[in-house]
């Protein structure tokens, strides 16, 4: 086994980590974005129901 060829196999290897590490924080984000919409809008129809 060459040195080279390991070297792919873990850059092949990080590449898949670090795809992992993007889908995670994106999967992430949409939570924490859409949390904030619906937060948002319970606020805005309580804000509505008081007037």
């Amino acid at each position: 086994m060459e040195p080279h060829r390991l070297r792919m196999r873990g850059m092949r290897s990080f590449l898949e980590f670090l795809k992992l590490i993007v889908r995670y924080s994106f999967s992430c984000l949409v939570v924490v974005l859409g949390s904030n919409q619906i937060c948002y809008n319970l606020h805005f129809s309580l804000q509505l129901d008081n007037e």
